[in-house]
């Protein structure tokens, strides 16, 4: 590194005018930074070396095992270091966090019961705990141990916002305003509690109040909160009907936070909206205009399998699936429909993306044993009925060959041989044509249930609210 460092100071002392006075500056300051982290990572780890047994270095090298996002390891530091010394309160709190993070939620309350046993009036470990329950959906109990916290920091307003979060999700809407307006009040510049009270706010239908939020939020420094500023803009402008206005602001934001799958899902469904309330069905440029969002969905797509994230992803093909649907093409659609349901998420399992699929395979004309045995949706009830018509054609075929039989026990019994007819080509013709709308023969008409209308489908906005929820942080 020192040798570097030279040969960039004679590059500077050479051409020092010119661009290469910059770039060697640049490279300059990066050797030097790293020189400097491999310095001190060197110490940290001869202090191992030498201090064994010293449970502050095992808790530390756990700290920089977590910020290298390796947690396992971080965690048997933090073993190692309780192990050391069982009273070292930090790294309770901090294997706490790694098994968080590791989604092991109640061990992580386990940890910061045992901080909290050890110190009582600890508010980060109290605040840790609360954060964990509220995770695990325990809100009332993660209430209360954000209560204690606060006790014992009063002015902590990571934990008021909380607080919040968890009063709101217990519809103690009341309380949740006044839980984020403290922990406002302690730091103005709160990004938690400025974006959920917004979001409360708008929820709760105070238009005037969540526009001054969001441009609160939109105004600030820091990318995270300029982000939520302009995605709750664009979610008014929604409400206020006005689509491309909305669309314009999740697009700037997007910029802000490129590969933010939530944001373009959003924008997508701006457009949509406006597509859908501003065109004909019937017009050329409204099949047009469906297809592009449906271009866009496909980049989301592939954004969000790269990134693992299935209920993302969930959304992303039952959107895709519907708007395939609004243009006729229930093939593309039905594929993208058994996709999300695949995935076992909220989204697949709401009754409206079931019925979407039901009526995409009765519009696809499938042969009768396919529509029956085979269908992706309602397939237990389509088994049960297959059954049930199948032994009824049974019955009927049995009590036609014995009919002879019944005449000469009982010969006042009159059988009506037509009936027997009519019965059985009905219910062979349902069986082998489950998707036909109606039967008519003479003297004889059988209405059955059609496939909905294409422009029945609209996309619900609670579709979008629910992609949109943001992690707790």
């Amino acid at each position: 590194h020192e040798e570097a460092i030279k040969a960039y100071d004679k590059a500077i002392e050479l051409d020092p005018n010119k661009r290469l006075f910059i770039i060697s500056w640049s490279i300059r300051i990066t050797t030097y930074i790293f020189r400097k982290l491999y310095i001190r990572n060197w110490h940290f780890q001869n202090k191992l070396k030498n201090l064994p047994n010293n449970s502050k270095a095992w808790m530390h090298k756990g700290i920089a095992l977590g910020n290298l996002e390796r947690h396992e390891e971080a965690i048997k530091a933090y073993d190692k270091a309780i192990e050391l010394d069982s009273k070292n309160l930090k790294a309770w709190i901090y294997k706490g966090i790694a098994l968080g993070i590791r989604g092991k939620h109640e061990k992580a309350i386990k940890a910061y019961n045992k901080a909290i046993e050890l110190y009582p009036k600890n508010a980060e470990a109290w605040g840790h705990k609360g954060f964990a329950l509220g995770i695990r959906e325990k809100h009332e109990k993660a209430i209360k141990a954000y209560d204690k916290a606060i006790e014992f920091d009063p002015e902590n307003a990571i934990v008021w916002g909380h607080k919040g979060i968890a009063l709101g999700k217990l519809g103690r809407h009341g309380e949740a305003i006044k839980a984020y307006g403290k922990a406002i009040e302690f730091d103005p510049k709160n990004i938690l509690a400025n974006s959920y009270l917004g979001e409360l706010l708008f929820n709760l239908g105070n238009i005037e109040g969540a526009s001054k939020k969001a441009e609160e939020l939109s105004n600030m420094k820091n990318t995270k909160a300029r982000v939520n500023g302009v995605r709750l803009q664009g979610q008014i402008k929604i409400e206020e009907q006005k689509y491309n206005a909305a669309a314009k602001s999740f697009r700037e934001a997007i910029s802000l936070n490129v590969g933010d799958t939530g944001l373009l899902f959003s924008e997508v469904y701006a457009i949509y909206l406006n597509v859908e309330y501003s065109s004909n069905q019937n017009d050329r440029r409204y099949n047009e205009n469906i297809v592009s969002i449906i271009r866009k969905l496909e980049r989301a797509e592939k954004l969000t399998k790269k990134n693992g994230n299935k209920k993302a992803l969930s959304y992303i093909l039952y959107f895709s699936g519907f708007l395939y649907y609004k243009i006729r093409n229930i093939y593309t659609a039905r594929k993208k429909l058994e996709e999300c349901i695949e995935l076992k998420s909220e989204i697949s399992k709401r009754p409206s993306t079931k019925e979407l699929l039901h009526n995409i395979w009765n519009q696809m004309k499938k042969p009768g044993l396919d529509w029956w045995l085979y269908s992706t949706s309602y397939y237990w009830i389509k088994r049960i009925m297959f059954i049930v018509i199948l032994l009824v054609i049974a019955c009927i075929l049995i009590l036609f060959l014995i009919h002879p039989f019944i005449s000469s026990w009982f010969p006042s019994l009159q059988i009506n041989f037509t009936l027997y007819i009519y019965l059985i080509i009905t219910l062979l013709i349902v069986l082998m044509f489950p998707s036909i709308e109606s039967i008519k023969t003479e003297g004889l008409e059988i209405n059955m249930l059609s496939p909905l209308p294409f422009n029945d489908f609209i996309l619900h906005p609670s579709i979008t609210e629910d992609f949109e929820e943001k992690k707790q942080n």
